[in-house]
């Protein structure tokens, strides 16, 4: 690639998936990155979640550019996810302009609204 576009936009280019990579306050555990944005992947087999993970994630997605998003994947009996980390997670992430999914919308797959201002 640095090739055809030179060394100074060769690691620009292209989807990163990263795993499991240890950041400066927390451990996602997947990560999907390409200039313009970054999304942050939290797993869990029931429906638990920790909130300070999550507001830890948070703080990583604040330091990246672009448009943020956090992902909260779990195996959700119900329609719409009420964990209680969820309403304190959400206000906290919108006020620092970053995207939080508790679950991903119905019928449209990993579609995200990545053109948020």
């Amino acid at each position: 690639m640095s090739k055809l576009l030179g060394e100074g936009l060769s690691g620009k280019v292209g989807v990163k998936f990263t795993q499991q990579v240890r950041r400066k306050q927390s451990i996602p555990d997947g990560e999907i990155t390409q200039e313009p944005f970054s999304i942050f992947i939290e797993t869990k087999r029931g429906n638990n979640f920790d909130e300070g993970q999550l507001l830890r994630h948070l703080e990583n997605l604040k330091q990246k550019q672009g448009t943020k998003v956090l992902i909260a994947l779990a195996n959700y009996e119900q329609d719409e996810p009420n964990d209680p980390a969820f309403s304190n997670v959400k206000k906290i992430a919108e006020a620092d302009n970053i995207l939080f999914l508790p679950k991903l919308p119905k019928n449209e797959g990993m579609r995200l609204p990545l053109d948020r201002g």
